[in-house]
């Protein structure tokens, strides 16, 4: 079986499958506006309103990428009793994320990031500024026993445990470690998502870290320019840690699999990076749901590439169909497999491309004696569009 065929089974595998996810729950806001002008008051744009949008984020954006895959998914974290709180159990409602082990409390708001996005001409978007609402205090003991106590609960009916990490109190020390002890008496994987420390002590003993290459050379405390940078950091880590693998992202040069007694770089293809916001997120779910479909490590590495790469062309957090990455992964296959088409595979790639916003050029011409009209007719074609027919 190759590689594509291979990564489509763990997806279509992956349906139905139960993972909880623990973590910081985030309400994402945007406001779209025209910046069509500098303010005479102060030297910043001013946006003029067109649309506003409220979205799942944080751990509660893993929970939306993981039913975007089919996977049944449980949420344990922390809301306010405020109106965030309340529009983010909606959302988690609407896309039908169990909810049940989220606790309300009254004295901590819900955490709420808000995005002011300028837009040029009604397109091409760009983040001018981030409010966050939070708080970073750490959980009041009886809270936080209150909270593991719901998230040991649901360990139970889990297929695999996703911890994700912002920092925000919920995934703490004692959390970690009660969810670790519990899950593995079960045999049931925990993945961490881990937030940006110097000290990763929190998350020993869980069976899989993916951090990325900042977040990993904050934790060591050294750059790491090369992938073998990347690779001892990972290895120096499972061991401090006694971590079983360690996953490290690296934007366009793919990701680092390091495990206990090996290494392997995974690159993945070059990708028009519009805004890597919820990449991770992307990453960690992809990564959960092979997982838990019985994909292993490198397998399921592939596919979180193949998922971080198409979220990273999206603007915001926008959860990976799995429909969307079966197309991808397909495509994959006939890259490949070369560049000749019969009509009606021409017909179905195209419409995969056309349903992922692509723009396709066709040209015709006798193509058998080169000349320059043919290949400012090609030059054309590649300034103008993705594939050319």
């Amino acid at each position: 079986m190759d590689m594509p065929e291979e990564l489509s089974r763990w997806v279509r595998q992956a349906a139905g499958k139960t993972v909880l996810v623990i973590g910081d729950l985030i309400l994402d806001r945007y406001l779209y506006g025209d910046a069509e002008r500098i303010s005479p008051e102060a030297p910043v744009p001013v946006l003029r309103a067109v649309e506003r949008r409220e979205a799942v984020g944080g751990s509660a954006n893993v929970a939306a990428c993981l039913r975007a895959l089919g996977c049944r998914v449980r949420c344990c974290g922390l809301v306010g009793t405020d109106r965030h709180g309340r529009r983010l159990t909606e959302l988690l409602e609407a896309i039908e994320a169990d909810a049940s082990a989220v606790m309300t409390v009254s004295d901590r708001p819900t955490t709420a990031k808000t995005r002011f996005v300028g837009l040029a001409q009604h397109r091409h978007r760009q983040q001018l500024l981030r409010v966050d609402e939070e708080e970073t205090e750490p959980l009041d003991a009886p809270a936080m026993e209150r909270l593991i106590e719901r998230a040991l609960r649901a360990v139970r009916d889990a297929d695999l445990i996703c911890l994700e990490d912002y920092d925000k109190g919920v995934v703490s020390e004692p959390m970690v470690a009660a969810v670790v002890s519990v899950a593995r008496s079960a045999g049931k994987p925990v993945l961490v998502d881990p937030a940006r420390l110097s000290d990763y002590r929190r998350y020993a003993g869980v069976d899989l870290l993916t951090p990325n290459r900042d977040e990993l050379s904050l934790a060591v405390g050294r750059r790491l320019e090369s992938v073998e940078d990347v690779a001892r950091a990972g290895a120096e880590l499972i061991a401090r840690l006694d971590v079983k693998a360690l996953v490290a992202t690296l934007d366009r040069e793919g990701a680092v699999l390091v495990e206990r007694d090996r290494w392997r770089h995974v690159p993945t293809r070059p990708r028009s990076v519009y805004d890597n916001t919820g990449a991770g997120d992307a990453v960690l779910a992809a990564l959960a749901a092979a997982l838990a479909a019985g994909a292993g490590l490198d397998a399921a590495v592939r596919l979180a590439n193949v998922a971080g790469g198409l979220e990273v062309e999206k603007f915001g957090c926008v959860p990976i169909p799995a429909e969307e990455l079966l197309a991808e992964l397909r495509l994959d296959d006939r890259r490949r497999n070369g560049k000749l088409r019969s009509v009606d595979e021409v017909v179905a790639e195209l419409a995969l491309r056309r349903d992922r916003g692509e723009t396709i050029a066709f040209t015709n011409g006798c193509f058998d004696l080169l000349h320059a009209g043919h290949v400012e007719f090609l030059r054309r074609c590649r300034e103008e569009a993705s594939v050319l027919v």
